[in-house]
């Protein structure tokens, strides 16, 4: 619908990247591929645990799967706007990233077994860093901009980095960790009452 009902609409047939990627690949509602693999996995890890546990003989061919889906999915789409890539691209991503970090997170795995302060902080800092680094680059590019500094250069491009890690800090920090903390405060509880009633529930029949 976003590609014949708006993109198209708007652009009268042609090819018009400024119209693709507000109308495309902004959209929340386009781009729901990745929280679904992420959903999925979430999922399979709770329900099906055994099944997962036998996947720890394969967690290093689950991450090299996904570095060939995602390798394949840059020669094969490249930067291109059209209707295949927007279609097919995003969801095609999405698995090859879902198995890349299946991998990861599977104890037989050798990023699992690699222990690494910086990943670690990384991996903490990635949603946060995700939310704001579009804002903050745009933002930093219309600040140093004035200051005489190419939006494009080296330099720019450094600023961003740090910039954007440093939100992601306070956000991390400001907003997460406190909630986090705030879940497992009601979460525990919530979850031992249901455990009580479960038990007897069981008792009464």
């Amino acid at each position: 619908y976003s590609w014949y009902g708006v993109y198209l609409h708007q652009t009268n047939g042609l090819e018009n990247k400024l119209l693709w990627v507000p109308t495309i690949y902004y959209p929340t509602y386009n781009r729901l591929d990745g929280l679904l693999a992420g959903v999925a996995i979430a999922a399979f890890y709770i329900y099906m645990p055994v099944i997962f546990s036998r996947l720890s003989n394969h967690a290093n061919v689950l991450f090299g799967t996904g570095l060939i889906i995602l390798t394949g999915s840059y020669f094969l789409f490249g930067n291109n706007i059209d209707f295949v890539r927007s279609i097919f691209s995003f969801p095609l991503v999405s698995i090859g990233f879902g198995c890349m970090m299946l991998g990861a997170i599977i104890p037989g795995s050798f990023l699992y077994k690699w222990k690494s302060a910086v990943l670690t902080k990384i991996a903490q800092l990635s949603y946060a860093l995700y939310l704001v680094h579009m804002a903050i680059i745009l933002w930093a590019q219309t600040i140093f901009s004035e200051w005489g500094i190419a939006k494009d250069s080296s330099g720019m491009l450094v600023f961003s980095i740090m910039l954007c890690i440093a939100v992601a800090l306070l956000l991390h920090h400001g907003i997460e960790k406190p909630f986090m903390k705030m879940r497992e405060r009601f979460l525990k509880p919530a979850g031992a009452l249901m455990g009580e009633m479960k038990v007897a529930y069981v008792a009464a029949k």
